[in-house]
């Protein structure tokens, strides 16, 4: 399942790059480099704050 979101303001501009990459994914499942900064396991990288 893919969510293209968070666009705010700027979605009108980024539509058409982001109904690119999307349309490259589904056939193959692989996102390209320059969805890497924005793929959610992004997050799973990070460590915890210590507390």
């Amino acid at each position: 399942m893919l969510f293209a979101t968070g666009h705010y303001r700027h979605g009108i501009l980024l539509t058409p790059v982001t109904a690119q990459e999307i349309a490259e994914q589904i056939p193959t499942g692989d996102s390209s480099d320059r969805l890497t900064p924005f793929l959610p396991s992004r997050f799973a990288k990070t460590s915890p704050v210590a507390s």
